[in-house]
């Protein structure tokens, strides 16, 4: 299964792969065997705070905050995986000297 994020204001588009033994992040487009199962439509601004742990899942899409298109059932049990990748966008956001980017 895999998750497509289609972010607006900036757009672009980022896509990962939960199928395989190893999660595979595809920016911009994704290989046609690895087609989302589900997408979800929200802004740079909250897809950062998402990454970042900060905005819940079920809340954000209640509140409209995020728009899913799709298997929301197979995403509702992706999102925990994704969590995983919390500390991976936070490393990578201090190494690349944008940690001031981190809320306190």
């Amino acid at each position: 299964m895999s998750i497509g994020y289609e972010i607006i204001d900036p757009d672009g588009r980022v896509y990962i792969d939960f199928s395989g033994a190893d999660i595979e992040l595809y920016l911009r487009e994704c290989p046609p065997q690895v087609a989302p199962s589900a997408t979800m439509k929200l802004t740079a601004d909250i897809l950062h705070l998402y990454w970042l742990g900060k905005v819940n899942f079920m809340i954000a899409s209640f509140k409209g905050d995020i728009k899913v298109t799709g298997n929301l059932l197979g995403l509702t049990k992706l999102v925990p995986l994704s969590n995983q990748l919390f500390k991976v966008y936070t490393d990578s956001l201090k190494k690349s000297g944008m940690g001031a980017l981190i809320p306190a």
